[in-house]
This record gives C-alpha cells, sequence and structure tokens, in this order.
C-alpha cells in the first residue's frame, strides 16, 4: 500500500507544478480562430468565381521621363547653347500641386523635403550647372577648335586660310558625330532609366556612369595626336555627357517641389551664365601656352560636377519598389515622332529648325571666324582677347534679353516680339558681313546674344500655347529638344559647305544671314498663327 501511495504522489507531482490555465482561455474568437482554411473549404467554382470577382491593385509605375513636362522643360534650358532665364517658360503639367489640392511643398514621390534640404538642392544643382556650363564652353568655343587648327598646321610654320578650311572641316565632322551621338544616347538612356530598379534611385546610377565616363574621356582629349583621335574621344565623351545631362534633368524635374522650381530654375540659370563666361576666360588665357593643362582641368571639373549632383542634394528615392515594365522601342523613339494635338506644328518645326541652325553656325566656328576672317589672327593672343570680349558681350546682352523678355512681350504681340528678334539676327549677320574688324566681330556678338536669347524663349512660348491636351505636354518638349538638336547640325553641315566652297571663313556671315532672312520671311508668312 504504502508503495502504490508512493506512486501516486509522484504522478500527481508534475500536473502540480504545471501553471494554472487562465479563466476562459479555451474562448474561440468568431472569426479569427474559427476561420476556415479557404484551400480546403472552397471548391474550384468558387475559387474561380473569387478569382473572377477580386478587385487587381495597379502596381506603382513611376511616370517616363518623356512624358514628365518638367524633367523635359529641364533638359531644355540645359541645352540651350546660350544659357538665359527668360527661356524658363512655365509649363503646365496637369500632375502639378497647383492643379489639383495637393500640396506644392513635396517632390513627385509626395516626399516633403526639409528647407535644409531645398537649400541643398539649389547649391547643388546651381554648382553642377555652373561647372558643366564652364566645362563644355571653355572646349566647344575655344580648346577644340585650337587643338584641330594646330593639327592642320603642324607642318607649316605659319597658319594658312587652306589649312584653316581642313581644320573647320574637321570641327565639322566632330561636332556632327556628337550631335548624332548625343541625340541617339539620349533617347535611349532615357528610356532605360526609366526601367532601373536600385536602392539608389533610377537616376543616380546613371548619372555616375555618365560622369565617369565623361571625365575619363575628358582627360583623354589632350592625348590626342589626330584629329581623327580627337573626334573618336569626343564622341565617347558626348556619349557620356549626354547620359549624364538626361539623369540630371530628370533628377531635377522629379525631386524639386512644385513651390520651389522656380527659384532653383533662377539660381541654375544665373550659375549657367557665370559658367559660360568663366570658361571662355579660362579657356582664352590658358589655350596660348597650356592647352593640354587647360583640358586637363576641363576633366577634373566634369567629375567634379557629377559628384557635387550626387552628394550635396538630396539622395535620390530608392526604386525598387516601383513596377518594372517591357522596355518597348516606341519608348526609345518617342522624341523623334510628330506629336498630336499640338497647332501650328510645321511653322514651329521650321522656327525651331532655323533658330538652332543660326546658333550653331554662329558659335561653332567662330574661333576660325576670329582668327581667319577678319585680319586680327595675327597673333593668338590677339585673337584669344578678341574672342574673350565677344563672349562677354553676347551673354551680357543675352542676360539684358532675359529682364527685358517680359516688358517686350507686355506690351506688344508674340509675332512683333518674333520679328523684331529676327530682325536683330538679321542685322548681327549684316555687321559681320560689312565690318570687317574687331568692332563688326563685337556688334555680331551683341546683336547675336540678344536676339537669340529672345528667340529662344519667345519660341518655347509658342510651343507652349500651341499645345491643345497638357496631357502630351512632356512629350511635346522632347520632340522639340530633338528638333534642336537637328537643327544644330543642318547649320553645322551648312556652314562647312560654305566655307569649304568660298574658302573664306567671312562667308559664314553670309550663311547666318540667309537663315536669319529665312526666318523672318517664315514669321511673316505666319503671321496669323503667331497673333
Amino acid at each position: 500500500m504504502s508503495n502504490q501511495s508512493n506512486n501516486s504522489e509522484q504522478e500527481q507531482q508534475p500536473s502540480q507544478s504545471a501553471p494554472r490555465p487562465f479563466p476562459n482561455s479555451d474562448y474561440i474568437r468568431p472569426g479569427i480562430d474559427d476561420r476556415p482554411d479557404l484551400d480546403e473549404a472552397l471548391s474550384a467554382a468558387d475559387k474561380a468565381a473569387v478569382a473572377r470577382l477580386a478587385v487587381r491593385q495597379k502596381p506603382v509605375t513611376a511616370e517616363p521621363a518623356i512624358s514628365h513636362p518638367e524633367v523635359q522643360a529641364t533638359a531644355l534650358a540645359e541645352s540651350s547653347g546660350i544659357p538665359n532665364a527668360a527661356a524658363d517658360e512655365p509649363i503646365p503639367d496637369v500632375n502639378s500641386a497647383f492643379f489639383d489640392m495637393r500640396d506644392p511643398m513635396v517632390d513627385s514621390t509626395g516626399y516633403r523635403p526639409t528647407s535644409s534640404q531645398v537649400l541643398n538642392m539649389k547649391i547643388g544643382f546651381s554648382l553642377c550647372a555652373f561647372l558643366i556650363s564652364f566645362v563644355m564652353v571653355a572646349l566647344t568655343v575655344v580648346l577644340v577648335p585650337m587643338q584641330l587648327d594646330m593639327f592642320a598646321n603642324a607642318d607649316v610654320k605659319t597658319h594658312t586660310v587652306a589649312n584653316g578650311i581642313n581644320a573647320g572641316v574637321n570641327m565639322c565632322i566632330l561636332m556632327s558625330i556628337g550631335i548624332v551621338v548625343t541625340m541617339l544616347t539620349t533617347a535611349l538612356a532615357s528610356a532605360l532609366s526609366d526601367h532601373t530598379r536600385t536602392i539608389l534611385g533610377r537616376r543616380t546610377p546613371w548619372l555616375f556612369a555618365g560622369t565617369v565616363l565623361t571625365g575619363l574621356f575628358a582627360f583623354a582629349l589632350p592625348s590626342c595626336s589626330t584629329a581623327v583621335s580627337l573626334t573618336i574621344v569626343w564622341a565617347f565623351m558626348q556619349l557620356g555627357y549626354a547620359i549624364m545631362l538626361m539623369s540630371l534633368s530628370a533628377m531635377i524635374g522629379e525631386m524639386v517641389p512644385d513651390k520651389f522650381r522656380g527659384s532653383i530654375a533662377t539660381w541654375r540659370d544665373v550659375m549657367m551664365f557665370a559658367g559660360s563666361l568663366c570658361g571662355v576666360a579660362f579657356a582664352t588665357s590658358m589655350a596660348s601656352h597650356s592647352r593640354v593643362l587647360a583640358m586637363a582641368v576641363c576633366g577634373i571639373l566634369m567629375l567634379a560636377a557629377g559628384v557635387v549632383a550626387v552628394v550635396v542634394p538630396p539622395r535620390e528615392h530608392s526604386s525598387e519598389y516601383l513596377h518594372v515594365s517591357t522596355l518597348k522601342t516606341s519608348s526609345v523613339l518617342a522624341a523623334f515622332r510628330p506629336p498630336h494635338g499640338v497647332r501650328n506644328w510645321g511653322w514651329i518645326v521650321v522656327i525651331r529648325l532655323l533658330i538652332s541652325a543660326t546658333l550653331a553656325v554662329s558659335a561653332t566656328y567662330i574661333w576660325f571666324v576670329v582668327f581667319y576672317g577678319i585680319g586680327v589672327g595675327t597673333s593668338f593672343t590677339t585673337s584669344l582677347a578678341t574672342l574673350a570680349a565677344m563672349a562677354v558681350v553676347a551673354y551680357v546682352m543675352a542676360a539684358v534679353a532675359s529682364v527685358l523678355l517680359d516688358p517686350i512681350t507686355a506690351h506688344m504681340s508674340n509675332f512683333t516680339a518674333l520679328w523684331l528678334s529676327g530682325l536683330c539676327l538679321l542685322l548681327s549677320a549684316i555687321c559681320g558681313m560689312t565690318l570687317h574688324t574687331q568692332i563688326g566681330l563685337l556688334l555680331f556678338a551683341a546683336f547675336g546674344g540678344f536676339a537669340l536669347s529672345m528667340l529662344d524663349s519667345l519660341a518655347q512660348s509658342v510651343v507652349v500655347n500651341s499645345i491643345e491636351d497638357l496631357q502630351h505636354t512632356g512629350r511635346v518638349l522632347a520632340v522639340v529638344r530633338s528638333l534642336d538638336n537637328a537643327g544644330r547640325l543642318i547649320g553645322v553641315i551648312a556652314g562647312a559647305i560654305v566655307f569649304s566652297l568660298a574658302g573664306a571663313f567671312t562667308s559664314l556671315f553670309t550663311v547666318a544671314g540667309a537663315l536669319s532672312a529665312a526666318l523672318m520671311l517664315v514669321i511673316i508668312a505666319g503671321r496669323k498663327h503667331f497673333a
């Protein structure tokens, strides 16, 4: 009996040590604990009915860069030959906070940047614009043309006009290839970046890649010993530059809230002015004795521009959560297709082509015009001083035009303003043709800078006012940018053909005059469309 009692006590001891259950611990929560397993409870027919009636949520897909009006407006401002604040025409974006009840202090993703982040955007994007304009103006206006000129005259003690013509033709080939590469690369990289999904965002990886590519080939420019090698290196540099500029334009358009877009655009335009002037001053002061060092500095500054754009502004939002769609050929070619729903599209095409072609003729071969055409090229020092003075006059007059644009358009119609701007452009060509002196060159730069700044702004206003469906604003501006590149290509080729046949660079003034006269005729013929 004692053994049995001991065994029973041992058996009861564990049960006494176990915790007592909570009151009502066996309560079954309705709809939660008694919920059936639908995979087992529903039949195949029931599952098919549920799938048919279910609401499918649309995945989050970011807006493509080509459809974003602010992205394309920024790209147009950055790619303009003469930067001017007046070209920042207010672009109607139907997704803007000013068109609905959204908060204008947030960016395109709904994020509200702090005051310090907005300040960093102003500093970062403005400083980046300064560095980029500094480098590109220094290279395209002074350093690269002089390098080609030195290649053509390497075997002679004194520079001859015939060798200068050969250098000008090489400049035409170099610039033409660069423009074509820029057009194709921008379209492809823009579509690919729209489909990029990384923790760094959609644009930052492309901006980093474009910066590295541009900087490396900018460093390689001084090592080129022939026009062919310089053209190849320039083409690869333009490939990286197009990627860099595309990414930067998209970042600005997508990251800057509506409220601060105007102020940041103004700061960027001012810094583009300053960068262009400083680039010409730097190149002309360094070109006569150390072009190699000047090009190396340009490479360093281009790398610095990319670093500033990545580090100083706020970090781009991650794009990993975005929906990935299949890349279509139509997305790549959208910038080259004529848009629908734009009034007077034919007139707009002709005007944009003529403006861009005149700008290309006036700016691409300006070194050869100064050194060979007017007779002031007896020494590099005199030619460089004249070129620097022309740049200062042109950019100052462009700034004056940006200030006077609003008062002018407030007191006269678009047609009158366009016609007067075309007349100023024609006067600049006449000054170059009739006054073969430094004064003639300065007047050519003054009238040309003022007129081109006005025309660029007014033409953009005409485009915006002609768009019938604001949903297509971004695509229209993308096509307009392609038109600008096509006009530059036409101007570069036409100028080279004329001075090659004429055997003199002064014939470029005739080309500019012919283009200006054609522009005025188009404006007069389309008077009823621009009233």
